[in-house]
């Protein structure tokens, strides 16, 4: 029948057709999945609506591109499964201390391995982190300078509103 649906798509090979044509399209939709077989005779989408003349060669070269997808889905599927069983198969082993130990310098990038691959090193670091100080002393000036011009007090005394104000609370009580 879908041998059939396909020949009809094709009004000139059906006159042409031997029963070893047809016999042979027949095998050949049998060794590829349904889902793909069947899409073969669908007249929007299917061989029709790319080739004129239907041969054995252009029937197998669609079915190879529509199948291709599905194989590299089970290939990827497969991967999955072998990599998830090898990672459950490291999780089941006991790791040594030293290996634990060397992840984690790894991770915490204090070895020099990885300082140097991932460009961490103590000069950069210690740069950025005085960088980072300079910065947030920095606000806290200008923040103390905006309080003591609030409070009219004068900044260069260094004495914080805030101290002069617990201070002044204090003596009133």
């Amino acid at each position: 029948m879908l041998v059939g649906n396909l020949l009809e798509q094709f009004p000139t090979a059906r006159a042409d057709m031997s029963d070893g044509f047809i016999g042979a399209l027949a095998s050949v939709l049998i060794s590829y999945p349904r889902q793909v077989a069947l899409q073969i005779a669908n007249p929007l989408n299917g061989i029709a609506s790319e080739i004129k003349f239907i041969s054995i060669a252009d029937a197998v070269a669609w079915l190879e591109r529509k199948t291709e997808p599905l194989r590299q889905s089970a290939a990827r599927e497969e991967r999955i499964a072998e990599q998830l069983a090898a990672r459950d198969e490291w999780q089941r082993v006991e790791k040594s201390p030293s290996l634990l130990a060397k992840a984690k310098a790894w991770l915490d990038r204090t070895d020099p391995a990885a300082k140097a691959m991932f460009g961490v090193s103590d000069a950069a670091e210690k740069q950025r982190k005085e960088e980072l100080t300079e910065k947030i002393m920095e606000a806290n000036r200008r923040a103390f300078i905006r309080e003591c011009e609030r409070d009219g007090i004068d900044p260069k005394r260094g004495v914080s509103p805030a101290l002069v104000k617990l201070v002044q609370e204090q003596r009133a009580q």
